[in-house]
């Protein structure tokens, strides 16, 4: 063995653990941003990776050294405790640093190799801020209560008259289920009043916020946290019964909760609010659309 190759191999050592480093760090940015990141470094490590070089490496033994590392880290971490929603980014470094390769091999000119890093960067952001995001929706979606019938039960209205949602003329009902203690719940009203505000004139759906009852808070004391609100969607509210039919039968255990219903009051979506269009499953208006048209 060279002092020359010892010095390669030593030289794709470190670089292994400063892309290992950085791939690990960058979760701290969010999932979207480190599948971004993980799959750029390790597409680059493979793409410039110096073919036929004399006194480099092996391929082989330099895909080891690159990729192991972080497989070994936080791959076998993430699928040993089923940790569904990093999956893709365990699994993008082998896949972009083998992508990297092939494209290595394949093209010898130059300005191919630049259009083809430039639009690897573009592929690479799709899949970071539209495929992640739709990734982690479809695993937000809580199949088990799917097409399942909603209860019959009466909610209160700011009247304190009984609202029951099988007696109400509308194919569609939403209902965004929240309580006074949950922050997210507030910062959702303004995405849940836009979507209030798209329908509002269609008799054919009706929106309504549902707070679910927790301890001892009376429905008083919610109104009074609800007239400080300035939003256009009506509230409706639940006493402890209807709160444990909710936490029980449909395991709405935690919120904010989204659930549409159709017109035969069965439940064809339960999971989060999505209103953005680069997120089209589990896409709230097209859901609602969807009902609409059929």
């Amino acid at each position: 063995m060279t002092k020359k190759y010892i010095q390669k191999l030593l030289a794709a050592v470190i670089i292994s653990a400063i892309i290992t480093t950085i791939s690990l760090y960058s979760g701290m940015l969010y999932w979207y941003w480190q599948f971004f990141i993980v799959s750029l470094l390790y597409f680059t490590a493979g793409f410039c990776f110096k073919l036929k070089k004399e006194g480099w490496i092996s391929l082989p033994f330099y895909s080891i050294i690159m990729i192991l590392p972080f497989l070994l880290i936080y791959s076998v971490f993430t699928i040993n405790k089923e940790l569904y929603n990093v999956y893709p980014i365990a699994l993008t470094p082998l896949i972009s640093f083998v992508f990297g390769v092939i494209l290595n091999i394949k093209l010898k000119r130059k300005s191919m190799r630049i259009l083809s890093f430039a639009s690897s960067i573009l592929l690479f952001l799709l899949l970071a801020f539209v495929g992640m995001p739709n990734y982690l929706n479809y695993l937000a979606i809580e199949f088990r209560v799917e097409q399942k019938a909603f209860p019959r039960m009466q909610f209160i209205d700011k009247d304190l008259k009984k609202v029951g949602l099988h007696k109400l003329e509308a194919d569609i009902i939403v209902l965004d289920i929240w309580t006074t203690y949950c922050s997210s719940c507030f910062r959702r009203f303004s995405d849940y009043n836009n979507l209030y505000l798209q329908y509002k004139d269609d008799a054919r759906v009706k929106v309504y916020a549902v707070n679910l009852k927790e301890g001892r808070q009376s429905i008083e004391e919610v109104m009074e946290v609800v007239n400080d609100l300035n939003y256009s969607f009506p509230f409706l509210y639940t006493n402890d019964s209807v709160a444990r039919v909710l936490k029980k039968d449909l395991f709405v255990t935690s919120v904010p909760k989204l659930i549409i219903l159709d017109k035969n009051r069965k439940i064809v979506y339960q999971g989060r609010l999505i209103t953005d269009k680069k997120q089209f499953i589990g896409n709230a208006y097209s859901i609602i659309d969807k009902l609409l048209k059929d």
